[in-house]
């Protein structure tokens, strides 16, 4: 019934869906196809002040790899 009374509402909604859809589609190609070093970078690019406000344990899971394999790779760099 929204939808019908307020198409703008209806245009917003399905914007933001497709937004999100797309950047979905994103993280799992980049999961799928990229190391974890190559996440871990995009990573950074991406949400450069991530790591001081989010536990590491969640950025790992974030990226699809543990914990260990996060440290190593943060070690390199």
């Amino acid at each position: 019934m929204l939808y019908n009374d307020h198409t703008e509402i209806e245009r917003l909604i399905k914007n933001v869906f497709l937004k999100v859809f797309i950047a979905t589609l994103n993280r799992i190609e980049n999961i799928q196809f990229n190391s974890a070093e190559v996440r871990y970078a995009n990573f950074l690019k991406e949400h450069p002040n991530a790591l001081k406000r989010v536990p590491l344990k969640y950025i790992a899971s974030y990226l699809g790899i543990t914990q260990v394999s996060l440290s190593r790779i943060r070690a390199k760099h």
